[in-house]
């Protein structure tokens, strides 16, 4: 098998992941020995990544940027259209889910000492909250 086949499994496999709740997956006693050799390390993998990629952003908090999002185009103060910007909001979103579930495995596995997790608890404070309009809808 292809390392982009692998690749592409485990992402698969991480998304089935956050789809059907990491905490009701890791807590079950049948599924610790997969979460110890297969889920963890995709996670911590994972967090790696979106650690590296958040920049101390406005205001100090740590966002995603340059990002791009064609689906969402606005258009700039001399009337172009845009659709790059900081911290898309769906962005944080997933960071967040990514960073509670790393939490609670490393609760699971008894390994709350890691260093990963000491990164992830200093960041989690820091991620740009989600943006409220008058309304009630979430800004993007």
């Amino acid at each position: 098998m292809s390392n982009q086949l692998i690749e592409a499994r485990l992402c698969e496999l991480f998304g089935e992941l956050m789809e059907h709740g990491f905490a009701r997956i890791c807590g079950s006693i049948m599924y610790l020995q997969w979460t110890k050799s297969k889920a963890y390390p995709l996670m911590e993998g994972c967090t790696i990544f979106l650690l590296d990629l958040l920049i101390e952003g406005h205001g100090g908090y740590l966002e995603t940027n340059p990002l791009t999002s064609p689906e969402h185009e606005f258009v700039v103060l001399d009337d172009k259209i845009a659709s790059i910007s900081y911290s898309w909001t769906m962005d944080i979103s997933i960071i967040k889910q990514v960073f509670t579930a790393i939490i609670f495995a490393t609760e699971v596995l008894g390994r709350t000492e890691d260093d990963i997790v000491q990164h992830v608890k200093k960041a989690c404070p820091r991620l740009l909250p989600t943006k409220i309009v008058e309304n009630g809808l979430i800004m993007d």
